[in-house]
């Protein structure tokens, strides 16, 4: 039993006639009947009852033509949605995103996205940006906003923006005068930083080592929000990505950190490589701010 012989055997019975099913669809009377006897056949029953004049079912035909209506619906809808999908008027996006990320990059560009395309549904999920390239690349999520990525043989990146570290402080801290500081500047400060093992973590300590000096670490959070609060609390100095603090100056000073040396940060779109034509990613990429 296929698809279309229950398509034939629904014309037949919406017809009552062989000759008109087959004008309906397009075939010649021989291959309608073919098809309507191979339904028999598998179904081990007698689903027509061919009189001279008109063609109707039997209790069997009827019982498989109420099955054969709804699954020819739901083949219909089936189609339907696809196309839909494949177009990107519907269909669902599953979202990774590093903690950074999701907070002060990932609302902006959802909103966006959510703003262009309101029937596809969102997912989001949080984790560190490490994290969020394996759930893309187990197929947990479609896409991921992450920092610094790393590379992954199964993975595609769209840098989509690049950042700086900076120091934020208090207002009356004793470096606020300066324009920009550098890490010998830092060295002998009360540092606030991020938990051992995060993104953020392995770059301050990275800045440190690369000038022979080991941070005065105090303080150690989850959160940038924490750490910029402690820092105007005059708890430290805390050493954030710039785009955290652009729009947030209330209560602290920021100063660039001068390394002439350091390299380029970026933060990206990863998606795997296999997706490429993937309509929601395509929309999705389409909304990262230029």
């Amino acid at each position: 039993m296929d698809m279309e012989q229950l398509q034939t055997f629904s014309a037949v019975v919406e017809h009552r006639s062989f000759t008109k099913a087959a004008s309906a669809l397009h075939l010649s009377q021989p291959a309608v009947t073919r098809q309507v006897a191979a339904l028999e056949m598998a179904l081990s029953a007698k689903l027509l009852d061919r009189r001279i004049r008109q063609v109707t079912p039997t209790a069997a035909g009827i019982a498989v033509q109420s099955y054969a209506s709804r699954i020819l619906g739901l083949a219909k809808d089936c189609r339907k949605t696809v196309e839909a999908v494949e177009r990107g008027v519907i269909g669902h996006l599953r979202v990774a995103a590093s903690g950074t990320a999701a907070t002060y990059l990932l609302p902006s560009i959802l909103a966006e996205f959510r703003n262009r395309h309101p029937a596809i549904d969102i997912s989001v999920h949080t984790c560190g940006s490490d994290a969020a390239a394996r759930m893309v690349a187990d197929d947990s999520a479609d896409a991921a906003v992450v920092m610094d990525f790393r590379g992954h043989p199964e993975l595609k990146q769209i840098r989509a923006g690049r950042y700086n570290l900076v120091a934020t402080m208090a207002c009356s801290h004793r470096l606020a005068s300066r324009r920009a500081v550098t890490i010998e500047d830092l060295t002998d400060e009360p540092l606030i930083v991020m938990l051992p093992g995060t993104n953020l973590r392995r770059l301050v300590d990275g800045i440190f080592h690369a000038k022979g000096a080991a941070p005065r670490i105090t303080v150690e959070v989850d959160h940038l929000e924490a750490m910029k609060k402690m820092a105007a609390a005059q708890l430290g100095v805390a050493i954030v990505p710039d785009l955290v603090v652009k729009d947030d100056r209330d209560g602290v000073h920021i100063a660039p950190i001068r390394d002439t040396r350091r390299p380029q940060r970026y933060w990206s779109v990863v998606y795997r490589k296999n997706l490429t034509e993937n309509t929601a990613i395509r929309f999705f990429l389409q909304c990262m701010p230029r």
